[in-house]
């Protein structure tokens, strides 16, 4: 949502959108892992991490597509250690939280200390925007994570 904002160079609406939707990291961890559903031969080598974030919507609308940026803290980069990444948010209702198991790549693959993760702005794409090629794979880089409640009101198996 926010990159096609980001894309059809609508800042205004942008702005309002960032107001309304936020994200917050509950956790994520350092061991790395494989890029996920790769058959490439980089793919198999582990530069990705796994992470539990929140995704709040306070819009009127429903979330499907999200581009996150996630800044890897305290490392020798500083603040070029960040990367973007795109997620589905699975039809998350307005006015709603959903939880998310994410993994993000590591371009960098430099020792970090802490995690900064928000909704991408304008800036965040143009110094790291993706190919179409990776944008079209955001449902392997994240997984919705329902409730026991979300899964007894919606009838959702359990994994």
């Amino acid at each position: 949502m926010n990159l096609e904002l980001i894309k059809s160079d609508r800042i205004d609406e942008l702005t309002n959108f960032l107001m309304l939707v936020s994200v917050r990291l509950i956790s994520y961890d350092k061991k790395l892992v494989p890029l996920p559903n790769s058959d490439e031969k980089f793919g198999l080598i582990p530069r990705c991490n796994r992470m539990i974030i929140e995704v709040i919507n306070k819009s009127n609308s429903t979330l499907n597509d999200l581009l996150l940026t996630v800044y890897r803290k305290n490392s020798k980069l500083g603040k070029d250690n960040f990367d973007t990444v795109p997620i589905k948010t699975y039809e998350l209702l307005p006015r709603s939280t959903g939880k998310y198991e994410i993994i993000v790549f590591d371009p960098f693959n430099e020792k970090f200390n802490g995690v900064e993760i928000w909704v991408s702005t304008k800036e965040d794409w143009e110094l790291r925007a993706k190919a179409e090629k990776w944008l079209d794979r955001a449902e392997d880089f994240s997984k919705r994570k329902y409730s026991l409640l979300d899964r007894i009101k919606n009838k959702i198996k359990l994994d």
